[in-house]
C-alpha cells in the first residue's frame, strides 16, 4: 500500500495504533464546498408550511436506526411553541419516525404551527438555501460503536454553511469541532429528549447570533479547498 485516505484524526490515530505498517494517514475530512454567505429566501419554511418566524430546530440527512432520531422526535414535545422540529431527508426510517411522531404530538395542542413536519430532502445543489432557515440544525447520533464515536458527518459543515449552529450529541470528533469553534452545543454521549429540548428552552438570542456569526468564520477556514488540495497531493504522490 502506497498510501491510505481517512477523514479524521481519531480514526487516523486508531489505524496507527492497531496497524502500526500502515502508511501514515491522509486526513481528508468530509467538508462542503464554501461559496460564501446565503441569503435565505424563506423555501425552509414555506415547504413546512411554517409562518416566517417560527424558529427551526432542523434535522437533515437519512433517517435511520441510532441515530437518535427517536429521542429527537420525541423532544418534540417539550419544544416552546413558537419552535417546530423539521424533519428533511429519506430513509427507510420514515414510516416508524412519522408514526412515533403523531404519537408525541399532542391532541390538545392550540398552535398555529405544528411541532413536527416531515419534508422531502432537498437537492443537493440547493441544500444550502433550505438549511439557512434553520436556528439550529441538529446531529443526535447516538453511542453506537466506533463508527459513531468517531464520526465526522457532513452535516458538521453543512449546517454551519449556512450559518446555523450545530446541537449534536458528544461524540469525540463533533464535540471537539463544535466546542473548539463555539458553533453550537453539545450533549451528553448518551442523552435524552429532554437534554435536547432544554438546549432551545434554555437559548438566549445573543448565544444564537454569536454562534451563527462563529459558524460563518468556521466554515471560511475549514471548508473542501483545504481538503480538495490534499487530495490532489495524494494522487500526485502516488
Amino acid at each position: 500500500m502506497d498510501s491510505f485516505i481517512t477523514i479524521n484524526d481519531s480514526i487516523a490515530n486508531f489505524y496507527k495504533e492497531n496497524y502500526p505498517k500502515l502508511p501514515k494517514a491522509n486526513i481528508i475530512k468530509n467538508a462542503t464546498v464554501y461559496t460564501g454567505d446565503v441569503t435565505y429566501d424563506g423555501r425552509l419554511h414555506d415547504m413546512a408550511g411554517l409562518t416566517r418566524d417560527q424558529n427551526i430546530l432542523l434535522y437533515q440527512g437519512g433517517f435511520a436506526k441510532k441515530r437518535g432520531l427517536d429521542i429527537l422526535i420525541e423532544s418534540a414535545q417539550y419544544l416552546p411553541d413558537n419552535w417546530t422540529l423539521v424533519m428533511m431527508g429519506w430513509g427507510n426510517y420514515e414510516d416508524h419516525l412519522r408514526k412515533l411522531a403523531g404519537e408525541h404530538t399532542l391532541k390538545s395542542d392550540n398552535r398555529e404551527n405544528p411541532r413536527i413536519v416531515f419534508i422531502p430532502p432537498a437537492p443537493h445543489a440547493e441544500l444550502s438555501l433550505w438549511t439557512a432557515g434553520a436556528a439550529i440544525g441538529v446531529i443526535p447520533y447516538e453511542l453506537f460503536g466506533l463508527n459513531h464515536l468517531y464520526c465526522t458527518p457532513n452535516k458538521l459543515w453543512e449546517y454551519p454553511a449556512s450559518g446555523v449552529p450545530i446541537l449534536c450529541s458528544g461524540m469525540l470528533e463533533m464535540k471537539y469541532s463544535v466546542e473548539k469553534d463555539d458553533i453550537g452545543w453539545v450533549i451528553p454521549q448518551v442523552f435524552t429528549s429532554t437534554d435536547i429540548s432544554d438546549v432551545v428552552n434554555n437559548l438566549k438570542l445573543d448565544t444564537l447570533h454569536q454562534k451563527r456569526s462563529n459558524c460563518l468564520e468556521y466554515i471560511k477556514k475549514d471548508n473542501w479547498s483545504l481538503y480538495e488540495k490534499r487530495l490532489v497531493n495524494v494522487y500526485k504522490e502516488i
